[in-house]
């Protein structure tokens, strides 16, 4: 990544999220497992809630997610 000329633009920015936020899950996934805890992420928008049937979407898997203990 310090090799990387294109330090200032949004890409770039957007490119270390995408290497950070699995770091970021990796770490939760540690964590959480020492007490047998598993762990799950759902990446959302605002536009994702402007559709009654996608919000019936999210709050289904939500709800999948927490009876199976995630």
């Amino acid at each position: 990544i310090n090799k990387w000329s294109r330090r200032g633009d949004m890409y770039f920015k957007q490119a270390l999220c995408a290497i950070g936020q699995v770091e970021f899950m990796m770490a939760y996934k540690e964590y959480f497992g020492d007490y047998g805890i598993l762990v799950g992420q759902i990446l959302l928008t605002r536009e994702d809630f402007l559709d009654p049937h996608w919000t019936l979407n999210i709050r289904n898997a939500l709800f999948t997610l927490v009876d199976e203990g995630v």
